[in-house]
Parts: C-alpha cells; sequence; structure tokens
C-alpha cells in the first residue's frame, strides 16, 4: 500500500480543498516530512487520515482531553462550545451548505489504484456521513467499501500505523486491558477471543432456552430495565460534558471581566487597599466556612426542625409500633412473603402438567396477599395508620433519627437560626467592604460606578459557577446510581439465569459447547506465548539498534498482557519512573516497530511530531535504522 495524494477539505484546521501529493516517492526516497507552525495543522492531518479509516462512530477518534472524555458522534462533528471545534473548519461551519472530506488515492501491492473518501455535511441538527471507494476509477458496493478499508487497514490496527510520537511512550508504560487487547488483535489473537465470547453466548441462549417461560419473562423484563438505566447513563454523561462547557465559558468571562476590573484600579492608597483586601479576606474565609457547614448540616434536618411538633409525635409514632412488634412474627411474615412464592413457583420440582404464565402469576399474587393477610390481622388499634406497612428494621432505625430531634431538636433550630444570621451579616460586611474598595482604588468617581458593576457581575458569575459545579455534582451523583442499578441489573439476570442451573448442565450440547470453550482457552493460551515470545525478541532486536551503547536499559520482558517490564546492564529491574520521556518513547518505538513486522501490513506509517523529546544521538539512530524500514512512501 503506497500512498500517492491526500486530499482534505474543511476538516479540522483546514478551510476549503488542501491536496498533498506524494507521487514522487519511490522505494529509495520513501520519507516524507511535513514541516510547520503550531497550529498550522500538523495534528489535523494525522487525525483527518484516521478519521477515513474509522470514521466518526468509532469512539478512539471521539476520545478529547485529560482525563479523557468520548463525546457523542453528534458532539464530535458539530462541536461542543469551548471544548470542541467540532470535526468541520470553524469558518465553514459559517458556509451555508459546506461539506467536509477526507480522500486518500493509494497504489495495492497488485498495482491497482484505489481511492477512497468520506464525507460530511451538516443537515439540520444532525448530518450525514457518506463513503465512497473506487479501485482503478470503478465505484465499489457499498458492503464491498468497508470490506476494502477493513481488509487494507483493520480499525484496530490504526493506533499502531498513524500516531502521535509526543503520545506513543504512553505505550510503554501502559498497564491497561484496551491496550493489551489491541496489541493482541494486532497480532491476530484476537479472533479466538471473539469465537470463545460466540460460544459463551451460545452456551448461555442454550441455558437460557431451558428455563421456565415465567423465568425467562423475567430475565426480558429486567434486560428492558437494563437498557433503559444504560440510556439514562448515556444521557446523563452527556449533561455532564455541557455542564463543563458553560463552566469554561463562564471561566473565560470571569477573566475578561477580572482583567477589566483591574485597569481601572489607580494604585493608589496602596495600605488602606491592603488592609481592606486582607479584610474581605478574612470575611470570606469566615463566610466561606459557615456556608459549608450549614449546607451540610441544615437541609438533612431542616423539614424536621422546622414542623418540631411534627417531629415529636412521629418519634412517639414509631415508639408505639416498636413496642406493639417486638415478638418478630412480622419480620417472619415479611421474610415468607419473599421467598415463598419463588420457592414454590419458580423452583424444581414443577408440576406434572405446566401451568400457563397467568396462572403462575394469579397464584404468586394470592399467596403474597394472603401472607400479607397476617400482618394485617395482627395490626394493634393503637398503631397509626401510616405506620402499617413499616417493617421492624426500619421502624427501629428510624426511632434512632427522631430520638436525636426529640431530645436535641430545639437547640439544634436556635443553632441553625444563629448561623443563618451570621451568614447575612458576614455578606452585608463583605458588600459594605467591596464598596470601600471601590472608592479608593479607582482614579475618577465617574468610574467607581462601572467598577461596582464589574464586582457585582464577578459575584453574579460566582454565583452562577457554584450552581453549575453543584449541578456537576448531582449529574456525578446519578451517574453512580445508574451504575449501580446497572449493576445490579447484571446481576439480577445472572442470578435469574442460575437458578436452574442443574436443569441444564445436563444438556449434552451445553456440556459439549463448554468443552469447546475450554480448548478455545488453552488454544488462545499456547498461541498468545507463541506470539509473545516472537515480539519480545523482535522489541530486543529493534532496541539493540535504536539504544545501542546506552546503558540504563539492555533488555525488555513481556508478560502474558504484553506488559513490559526493562531490565538493565546487571539485570536487574529498572523502574518505569526512573526511564527519560525521551527513553519511553524509544522504547515504544521498538514496540511499535516489533508490532507492525509482526503483523506483516503493508501499510504507509505516519507519525505526528516523529522525533519529539529524543536528543539528537538517538535521533540519527532513528532516522537512520527505523524510518527507511517503514512503508511510509
Amino acid at each position: 500500500m503506497i500512498f500517492k495524494n491526500i486530499q482534505i477539505e474543511n476538516l479540522f484546521a483546514y478551510n476549503g480543498i488542501h491536496k498533498i501529493d506524494l507521487s514522487g516517492c519511490d522505494g529509495e526516497r520513501n520519507i516524507i516530512i511535513i514541516s510547520g507552525r503550531n497550529g498550522s495543522g500538523k495534528t489535523s492531518l494525522i487525525n483527518a487520515i484516521k478519521l477515513l479509516f474509522l470514521g466518526a462512530t468509532d469512539p478512539r477518534i471521539r476520545r478529547i482531553g485529560f482525563p479523557p472524555t468520548i463525546l457523542s458522534v453528534g458532539q464530535f462533528v458539530r462541536g461542543v462550545p469551548g471544548v470542541w471545534n467540532g470535526l468541520f473548519n470553524v469558518h465553514a461551519q459559517q458556509r451555508p451548505d459546506s461539506t467536509a472530506s477526507i480522500a486518500i488515492l493509494w497504489e495495492e501491492e497488485g498495482g491497482n489504484l484505489v481511492e477512497a473518501r468520506r464525507r460530511w455535511k451538516i443537515n439540520g441538527p444532525g448530518y450525514d456521513e457518506t463513503l465512497e471507494v473506487f479501485r482503478d476509477g470503478v465505484s465499489l458496493l457499498p458492503d464491498d467499501m468497508t470490506m476494502t478499508l477493513a481488509q487494507t487497514l483493520p480499525r484496530d490496527f490504526v493506533p499502531f500505523f498513524f500516531f502521535d510520537g509526543e503520545q506513543i511512550r504512553e505505550l510503554a508504560e501502559a498497564e491497561d486491558a484496551i491496550t493489551a487487547n489491541e496489541i493482541e488483535r494486532i497480532l491476530n489473537l484476537s479472533f479466538v477471543g471473539e469465537i470463545e465470547q460466540g460460544v459463551a453466548e451460545f452456551v448461555r441462549q442454550r441455558r437460557r432456552d431451558a428455563l421456565p417461560e415465567a423465568t425467562r419473562v423475567r430475565i426480558r423484563r429486567a434486560e428492558g430495565e437494563l437498557a433503559t438505566k444504560e440510556a439514562e447513563r448515556e444521557a446523563a454523561e452527556r449533561k455532564r460534558l455541557d455542564a463543563e462547557a458553560d463552566i469554561e465559558e463562564c471561566e473565560l468571562e470571569k477573566r475578561n471581566l477580572m482583567a477589566e476590573r483591574d485597569d481601572l484600579r489607580s494604585g493608589v492608597s496602596e495600605a488602606d487597599q491592603r488592609l481592606l483586601e486582607e479584610r474581605r479576606d478574612a470575611l470570606e474565609e469566615q463566610r466561606d466556612d459557615l456556608a459549608r457547614r450549614v449546607s451540610e448540616a441544615l437541609p438533612p434536618e431542616a423539614p424536621f426542625l422546622a414542623n418540631l411538633d411534627f417531629t415529636l409525635k412521629a418519634f412517639e409514632d414509631v415508639e408505639l409500633f416498636i413496642a406493639s412488634h417486638q415478638d418478630g412474627v412480622d419480620a417472619q411474615i415479611d421474610k415468607l412473603c419473599t421467598d415463598l412464592p419463588r420457592r414454590l413457583l419458580d423452583e424444581e420440582p414443577h408440576p406434572p402438567i405446566p401451568l400457563e404464565l397467568s396462572q403462575i402469576e394469579h397464584l404468586r399474587e394470592k399467596l403474597i396477599a394472603l401472607l400479607a393477610s397476617y400482618t394485617d390481622e395482627r395490626s394493634h388499634d393503637d398503631t397509626p395508620t401510616y405506620l402499617t406497612s413499616l417493617n421492624l428494621s426500619t421502624a427501629h432505625a428510624l426511632r434512632d433519627q427522631y430520638a436525636i430531634w426529640a431530645v436535641d431538636g430545639a437547640s439544634r433550630r436556635k443553632s441553625h437560626g444563629s448561623d443563618l444570621q451570621r451568614l447575612r451579616t458576614l455578606a452585608a460586611e463583605l458588600d459594605k467592604v467591596d464598596e470601600d474598595l471601590a472608592r479608593i482604588s479607582v482614579v475618577s468617581d465617574s468610574l467607581v460606578q462601572r467598577f461596582q458593576e464589574l464586582s457585582k457581575a464577578l459575584t453574579d458569575i460566582d454565583n452562577s459557577l457554584a450552581s453549575k459545579y453543584e449541578d456537576i455534582g448531582k449529574i456525578n451523583a446519578e451517574l453512580t446510581q445508574c451504575d449501580r442499578a446497572i449493576k445490579d441489573i447484571a446481576a439480577q439476570i445472572k442470578k435469574l439465569e442460575d437458578e436452574h442451573e442443574h436443569a441444564q448442565t445436563a444438556s449434552e450440547i451445553v456440556q459439549y459447547a463448554r468443552r469447546v470453550g475450554e480448548v478455545l482457552r488453552d488454544y488462545k493460551g499456547r498461541q498468545r506465548e507463541i506470539r509473545r515470545a516472537s515480539v519480545e525478541k523482535q522489541i530486543n532486536e529493534k532496541l539493540a539498534i535504536l539504544l545501542a551503547d546506552h546503558g540504563q536499559i539492555r533488555r525488555v520482558s513481556l508478560n502474558d498482557r504484553f506488559i513490559m517490564t526493562y531490565y538493565d546492564n546487571s539485570d536487574r529491574r529498572v523502574g518505569r519512573a526512573s526511564i527519560s520521556a525521551g527513553m519511553k518513547q524509544l522504547i515504544a518505538t521498538a514496540l511499535l516497530w516489533a508490532l507492525k513486522d509482526e503483523s506483516e501490513k503493508a501499510v504507509p506509517v505516519v507519525i505526528d511530531t516523529p522525533l519529539a523529546r529524543i536528543d539528537l544521538r538517538n535521533r540519527a539512530r532513528l532516522l537512520d535504522a527505523y524510518y527507511p524500514t517503514l512503508e511510509s512512501r
């Protein structure tokens, strides 16, 4: 595969149509250097090339910032104010009917010319993405287009052939499963895992087919709840990203207002100004500490302390309830309501004549109602009706909480009132200090009003920022709840699938499929060890070339997850933190070089900032030994 030319239109930093002609390269002249100032489009070029092979739907192309955030496809294409400008060039977005595209013409190994073009167009609130692939000028069918791109450069190979030289050292210290999985794909090991997953899915489906219809219905219902929670989580993630964009805009506006206000200061009365500023800082610290204490303590207690008479009555009612239910019979009935219908209707042995689902559900509801009626019959006349459905353990917890307010409620209410009054006093004192600062620090009385307007605007922005950070906190809590619910529902589905394990393991098909899975795991382990040893050997060969006389690293070893360990000339382990950024880049380069040779893919290698943190001596080795071996023609 030899790139002949690249054409970019309205993508990222490129406004309009830009062409790069590569047709003058040959086997002896196969290195192309593109230089330019920061912001001139070097990174945009490599991102555009990735975009051709991945498309905008691939999450790897949509990962931005640190810590990394994956934008939605719409956000990636159209942009997020203050966070991401979008796939379209900012100037092109202002022109109606603009399109953005990336097209590459390359020569295949057999001499055929292939041109691939991916194009985007804004369509109202959405967008359209199209892919075209031509071989020797003839358009391919849609399925053939996707297959041609996948055969030329599989999507999982992209990070190993198009990468940022400033970032590849991260490979040398990678500890995560994502990197290991990508390496397995480039070494053609992942297909075994995919087959293994397919076998596992087959086993799961066969086991599910053997479940009673009622259990399958409950599983489908749980899967629907799981899909809903996953959708809620995705919506919350989008809200969080939008809130972060709003915060960025507010922070920018705040910096601008502060700069304008500082320009109005005269510099006179510096001693008085310093004293007032110290006074303001002290007041702000007092206010913030008090506000934090109030915000943590008051909200949970406010409804109960504001209605202290009702709180005391509730405490008495709960104590009465506990006193009348101390024998624990109600707790046993509650447990029977939960366990008995399941064990009677869902577990083996089943009736010789299968019941209809509607019959099972009718029996379940009737049995629960009958059991619950025993609790109703035991209800005491003096127990308040609003507590009749309360269980004993919850009642004890309520009694302990209400006891605090019953004993100490009046003093707590008085203390909170004093804190709120003190907050109002501190706010008034801060306003007075700000007014005094404006009077002594501005040259002209005519500018005092503007100074005060700016100070008020800054206060409003600070309040807005506080509210937005509070929103972020709520969204994070929502995300945590979604994650917990997703985990619980997944566990519930597994429990339902495992309830009838003894009936399903007898299936010869399931047993056979499980043995196939074990064979696949064994095969994958052996193949991984073979490929790991081969890659490790190649990495050390490349390092011997790139590091030559460097004594800090003599060799590296790979574990079964392709994570590297370093050894010096005395064969002692070298800590990751002891290795310089430039050295890590050389090690990662050796890894990429070894993986490229091991994959046997003849694909151009495109590197952004190729020499990055490499010193002059090692740059010469890279230029002489590494780059001429690449298929970057």
